[in-house]
C-alpha cells in the first residue's frame, strides 16, 4: 500500500475497550503516531540519526579524514604521490575519546542506593504506635529491667543496649525505622538492577546523553514475568514533542528496530501467515518510503546493508471510557448494567461513566497493514494513589532541551575537534617538508639538469617529486646569465611550528571547557605548585560542570526503581512462586507474597549516593582504627565494612557509641557499686571487729569484775568464816567460861 496522509488520524479514543483491542483499530493507532511524528513528533530522536551518528563518529576518531586534506593545499581526489606530500599521515586523532571515557566513568562511578517507605496514612498511623510503644519502653526501662522482662518488649531489629534514651536518639531510631514491606521492596529492586547489569546500562545512558544529549531506557516483565530493564538507541526512538524533560505528557512511544524475517516469525508467533511474512520481506519500496520520511538516515542504512525488515516497537496511551446505566433492581437496591459508550440514558435510568487510562502496545511492519502482539498491555504501572492513571514504560530524560531542542556536549565540540585535526594536519605538513617555511623555486636551475632514476630522464617536477621524497635536491649549479646559482631558495612565511603546536593547546583548554573538565580530571600535566588540595578542587569543580549529567542519571534511576518495584509486585503474584527464594529465603519469600499488595499503602521512593571509593577507603580506615583501640568488636567490624550507605553508616556509628556509653555507664555504675559494696563490707568486717573487740574487753571485764566479785565474796566468806570462827572462839570461850563458872558454882555449892 502506499503511504497516505487521509487515513492516519488518530482513531477515536471514545469507542470500546473492546474495539480497541482490534488489530485494525491498533493498525490505525500505529499509523497515526508515524504520522503524528512526521508532522508534529520531537526532532530530537529517529529525526537526528545522521547527526547522532556523525558525533559518534567524530568521539571516536572516525570522521572522514579527506575533509582536511584541502588545508594542506590537496585535492581529495588526487594521490599524495601526485601532491608531492607522501610523508603526510591523514590518520584522525581521537581527542575526545579520552575524555568522553573519564566524563562517561564519572558519572558511571557515582552509584545510588534506593530507599523505600510508606508514605501513607495508614502508614503514619503504624509509625505512630511503633514511637508511643518506644516512648513507653524508655519511661519503663528501669522498671522492666527489674522484673527482667524488658526484652520481651524490644522489637525484633532492637537490643536492650541500643534502646534509646532520650528524644534526639528515638528520633534518629524512627527515621531508620520502616514497614516490612518496604524493606522487601528495597532488596527486591536492588537484586533486578543486578540482574540486569544496569551498571552497564548506566553507562551506556551516560554515553547517550554526551553525544545526543538525551537518555532512555523501558522497563517490564518478559514472557517469564521477571521484570527486565533495556536500553534504548535514542537515535531510534520516536516520541511528541514535550515541555517536559522527561516527556511526563507524551501520550506515545515508538521504537525503530531492524529484524530478520526469521526474528518476525518467532515475535509473531503464528499470528502471520506465510504469505503475510512473505509481504513482510518483499515490500521494500514500501518500507524505504516511510524510512524516509523518518529522516533518510536509516533508509540510505537499509537499502545498502541492514537487509532487514523494519518495524515500529510503539506503546499509545489512551482513555478508556466505561458506560453503565443505574437501575432499581426487583429489591429495591440500585445497581449498574454495563452499556455502550453511545448510551444516552433515559427518564428512568442514570448514565454513570467510568474513565481510566490504559495503554496499549503492539509491532507495526513498516509499509504494510500487518501488526502483530497488538493488545492492551498486560502489566501497567498503576499506582495506588492513582488508580486511574499509568505512565508508559519508557524512561527518558533531556537535561538540555529548551523549547524542543537541544545542542548535546557531544555536538558542541565537534568544530573544537576539526580545528585540532586540521592544526595536526599543518604540523603534519609541516615535519613531512624539506621547506617547512615556504620556498623560491629556480626553474633554470631544475631544466639544466640531466639526471635519470630507473632509466627516466628526470624533468624539473620529477626532481620536486624527488626531493619531496628523498630530501634530495638534485641541481647544476652552472648558473646561468642573470640568475641565482641556486634552484631552490628557503623563505620565511607562514605560521611556524611553536605556534601551531600553541594552537593545539589552547584548542584542547577549549575542549575540556564545554565537556566541563580540567587538567586534574582528565589526568593531564599540572602546573608545579599544583598541590593536592588544589588538584582535588579541580576535580570538585568539574563534577560541578557535570552536575547536569548527574541529575539525568539520577531521575532516570529513580523512574527505573519505581517501575521496578510494582513489577515485582506482579512477578510475585502472577509467576511461580518460590522464583525468589534465593532473595529471601522460603520464609522471607511467603512473608513477602502476603504483604506485597500496593494497595494497602502509598509508597515513595528516594535515593541516596553511596559512597566513593575514597570515601569507603577512609570509612574502612576508620572501622579498623576504632578496631584496634578497642572501641568496636571484631563482628561489629564486620557489620559496619558491609554498609554500603554514608548514612546508614552514620546511623550504626551512632548506635554503637550509645551501646559503648551506655556499657562504659553501666560498668561504671558497677564499679563504683562494686566499691560502695567493698567499702560497705570492709566497714562491716571493721565493726564487727571493733564489736567483737569491745565484746571481748567487756567479757574480760564481766570476767574481771566477775572474779573481783567472787575475791571480794571470797573475802567476805573468809572474813566471815573468819568472823564466826573468833564468834565460834569466843563463844566456847565463853561457854568454856560458863561451864567452868558453872563448875565452880556447883563446887562451891557442893562445898
Amino acid at each position: 500500500m502506499s503511504y497516505t496522509e487521509d487515513a492516519t488520524g488518530f482513531p477515536d479514543e471514545l469507542v470500546s475497550p473492546e474495539d480497541k483491542e482490534t488489530k485494525e483499530y491498533g493498525l490505525k493507532v500505529a499509523k497515526a503516531i508515524f504520522y503524528h511524528h512526521e508532522k508534529y513528533g520531537s526532532e530530537l530522536f529517529v529525526g537526528r540519526a545522521r547527526k547522532i551518528n556523525e558525533v559518534r563518529d567524530y568521539l571516536l576518531g572516525r570522521q572522514d579524514p579527506d575533509q582536511y586534506k584541502p588545508l594542506a593545499g590537496v585535492d581529495p581526489q588526487t594521490s599524495d604521490a601526485e601532491a608531492f606530500v607522501q610523508g603526510i599521515r591523514w590518520d584522525v586523532i581521537a581527542y575526545a575519546t579520552k575524555r568522553i571515557n573519564i566524563a562517561v566513568s564519572k558519572i558511571a562511578g557515582m552509584k545510588y542506593k534506593a530507599t523505600c517507605d510508606a508514605v501513607d496514612e495508614s502508614a503514619s498511623e503504624l509509625k505512630a504506635e511503633i514511637r508511643d510503644k518506644m516512648k513507653i519502653l524508655m519511661e519503663s526501662q528501669e522498671f522492666l529491667q527489674e522484673i527482667a522482662s524488658i526484652e520481651e518488649y524490644l522489637p525484633e531489629d532492637l537490643s536492650l543496649e541500643d534502646l534509646p534514651s532520650d528524644k534526639d536518639q528515638l528520633q534518629d531510631y524512627l527515621t531508620h525505622t520502616k514497614l516490612f514491606a518496604a524493606s522487601l521492596i528495597e532488596t527486591a529492586v536492588e537484586e533486578h538492577l543486578k540482574d540486569n547489569d544496569y551498571d552497564q546500562l548506566k553507562r551506556e545512558c551516560a554515553q547517550d546523553l554526551i553525544e545526543a544529549g538525551i537518555g532512555a531506557v523501558i522497563t517490564g516483565l518478559d514472557e517469564n514475568i521477571i521484570p527486565f530493564i533495556d536500553r534504548l538507541e535514542v537515535d531510534k526512538i520516536i516520541l511528541p514533542q514535550s515541555n517536559y524533560p522527561d516527556f511526563r505528557d507524551a501520550k506515545y512511544w515508538g521504537y525503530l528496530d531492524f529484524i530478520s524475517l526469521s526474528d518476525l516469525e518467532k515475535e509473531s508467533q503464528g499470528q502471520l501467515t506465510k504469505e503475510q511474512l512473505e509481504i513482510a520481506k518483499d515490500t521494500r519500496e514500501e518500507q524505504n518510503i516511510y524510512l524516509g520520511k523518518l529522516g533518510g538516515y536509516y533508509r540510505s542504512e537499509f537499502e545498502e546493508t541492514v537487509r532487514s525488515i523494519p518495524v515500529l516497537r510503539f506503546e499509545w496511551k489512551t482513555t478508556e471510557v466505561e458506560t453503565y446505566a443505574k437501575k432499581i433492581n426487583e429489591f429495591g437496591n440500585p445497581k449498574l448494567y454495563r452499556k455502550k459508550n453511545t448510551y444516552k440514558g433515559n427518564g428512568k435510568n442514570d448514565k454513570i461513566q467510568h474513565k481510566y487510562t490504559s495503554v496499549y502496545e503492539g509491532c507495526w511492519v513498516l509499509g504494510t497493514d500487518l501488526i502483530y502482539n497488538y493488545r492492551r498491555k498486560h502489566f501497567m504501572e498503576r499506582k495506588r494513589g492513582n488508580m486511574n492513571e499509568t505512565p508508559l514504560s519508557i524512561k527518558v530524560y533531556a537535561p538540555l532541551m529548551r523549547n524542543n531542542t537541544l545542542v548535546s556536549a557531544g555536538e558542541q565540540i565537534i568544530p573544537i575537534l576539526d580545528d585540532l585535526q586540521a592544526y595536526n594536519i599543518k604540523v603534519r605538513h609541516i615535519l613531512a617538508s624539506p621547506f617547512p617555511n615556504g620556498a623560491e623555486i629556480n626553474l633554470h636551475a631544475l631544466k639544466a639538469v640531466a639526471f635519470e632514476w630507473g632509466n627516466k630522464k628526470m624533468e624539473p617536477q620529477d626532481l620536486l617529486s624527488f626531493m619531496f621524497q628523498k630530501k634530495i635536491l638534485v641541481t647544476d649549479r652552472q648558473p646561468l646569465q642573470g640568475s641565482s646559482d641556486q634552484a631552490v631558495v628557503e623563505l620565511n612565511q607562514g605560521i611556524q611550528l611553536q605556534e601551531y603546536l600553541a594552537l593545539i593547546a589552547n584548542k584542547l583548554g577549549e575542549l575540556d571547557e564545554v565537556l566541563g573538565l580540567n587538567a586534574a580530571a582528565v589526568a593531564s600535566q599540572l602546573g608545579e605548585r599544583a598541590g593536592a588540595t588544589t588538584t582535588q578542587l579541580q576535580i570538585q569543580q568539574s563534577d560541578l560542570a557535570l552536575d547536569y549529567l548527574f541529575y539525568a542519571d539520577r531521575k532516570i534511576f529513580i523512574e527505573v526503581c519505581k517501575s521496578l518495584a510494582i513489577l515485582h509486585c506482579y512477578s510475585e503474584k502472577y509467576g511461580k512462586p518460590g522464583r525468589y527464594n534465593r532473595i529471601y529465603g522460603k520464609i522471607g519469600s511467603q512473608m513477602f507474597r502476603e504483604n506485597l499488595d500496593l494497595t494497602k499503602h502509598d509508597y515513595s521512593f528516594d535515593i541516596e549516593p553511596l559512597p566513593s571509593d575514597m570515601e569507603k577507603a577512609k570509612f574502612l580506615e576508620t572501622v579498623d582504627i576504632m578496631l584496634g583501640n578497642g572501641v568496636i568488636t571484631g563482628s561489629e567490624a564486620t557489620m559496619l565494612r558491609r554498609v554500603d550507605s554514608l548514612k546508614k553508616a552514620e546511623f550504626e556509628l551512632r548506635r554503637l557509641e550509645r551501646r559503648r556509653d551506655k556499657m562504659s555507664r553501666k560498668r561504671e555504675m558497677e564499679k563504683i557499686e562494686a566499691n560502695a559494696q567493698a567499702q560497705q563490707q570492709s566497714t562491716m568486717v571493721a565493726s564487727q571487729a571493733k564489736q567483737a573487740e569491745l565484746e571481748q574487753a567487756k567479757q574480760l571485764e564481766l570476767i574481771k569484775a566477775e572474779e573481783e566479785r567472787k575475791t571480794e565474796q571470797l573475802k567476805h566468806k573468809n572474813k566471815l568464816e573468819e568472823i564466826r570462827l573468833q564468834e565460834s572462839i569466843k563463844a566456847q570461850a565463853k561457854l568454856e567460861q560458863i561451864e567452868k563458872t558453872n563448875k565452880s558454882i556447883t563446887t562451891n555449892n557442893n562445898n
